[in-house]
């Protein structure tokens, strides 16, 4: 909107509001902020509210890879039982700039604890405290291939 000198004494506008908050944290967003008609607010036609763009930078590109394979881990039942984990990492880029380098980290770790006198009979959990092996059903068979982006793959699943 122009900016608007009031000489007419019954169309005095308030001050602009504070912006608002930006509606995206990144990839573009907008803000408004307000003002009002002090008196005689019929009579006003004056902009009564403003908006921009704010936030305009890329949003981090976040793409998580494979988990990777199976490996021993420290068991803490020590009871003969074979504990393995695995990994799935998060790769963000922070812009679509090539000078920058991704940030790679650990963002799930899934562990396993099968029973030495029945391989197949294995507990996958997100932690090793207190994992028993009562309860559980059988694993079901694999399901069909379920692509998405643009990795594909099955699962196995079993319920308690």
């Amino acid at each position: 909107c122009p900016e608007i000198i009031c000489t007419n004494e019954s169309l005095r506008l308030s001050a602009w509001s504070d912006w608002d908050t930006c509606s995206k944290s990144c990839g573009g967003g907008i803000q408004k902020r307000r003002r009002t008609c002090l008196i005689n607010a019929n009579n006003c036609s004056e902009c009564l509210e403003e908006t921009r763009l704010c936030q305009e930078s890329p949003c981090p590109i976040q793409q998580a890879t494979l988990w990777s394979d199976w490996t021993s881990t420290t068991n803490p039942m020590n009871d003969g039982s074979i504990a393995e984990k695995r990994t799935l990492f998060i790769c963000t880029i922070n812009s679509l700039s090539n000078k920058q380098l991704p940030e790679i980290k650990s963002d799930t770790v899934k562990y396993r604890v099968c029973d030495t006198h029945a391989i197949n009979d294995c507990q996958e959990t997100d932690s090793l405290d207190n994992i028993h092996f009562d309860n559980w059903s059988s694993w079901s068979v694999w399901s069909e291939c379920y692509p998405s982006c643009g990795v594909s793959g099955s699962i196995e699943t079993r319920r308690r």
